[in-house]
């Protein structure tokens, strides 16, 4: 059940009530199955973080392996010569790409969130002490 408009409760609800009250006017509740989806993103979603990294991690090892990597690699990237950190910031979100998110290569829908991905590229960058703004 991933995809972009499935990752928050509210605004699938609202999705699929007006599309119930254009198409045949019923409003149908979500399946169980939706209810445990929205209830595991909604846990990883009000964890810290480095919590929720972790659980990631449980369910996408080679994040820690990934994690490793940014650590080896930031001192040659941020800050680079320019004084940007966008070198750093790119090989974050690039490698992340194939780990978490909707191309990753995991068979868990959770690890093919954007959530997932925005929570392991803010942690990743945050460990490596690039400013962020809220």
């Amino acid at each position: 059940m991933g995809g972009l408009h499935h990752e928050n409760r509210a605004h699938h609800v609202a999705n699929m009530n007006l599309l119930g009250a254009v198409t045949d006017g019923v409003s149908k509740p979500l399946a169980d199955e939706q209810q445990e989806w929205f209830s595991r993103l909604e846990h990883l979603d009000r964890m810290p973080e480095s919590q929720s990294f972790k659980q990631l991690v449980a369910l996408q090892p080679e994040l820690r392996e990934f994690e490793q990597a940014v650590l080896r690699a930031a001192p040659g990237l941020w800050p680079s010569p320019l004084d940007s950190d966008s070198a750093l910031v790119n090989y974050v979100v690039d490698g992340l790409d194939r780990l978490v998110g909707s191309d990753a290569e995991s068979e868990d829908p959770v690890v093919k969130t954007r959530l997932a991905h925005g929570i392991c590229r803010v942690y990743l960058l945050r460990r490596v002490a690039v400013p962020l703004s809220d």
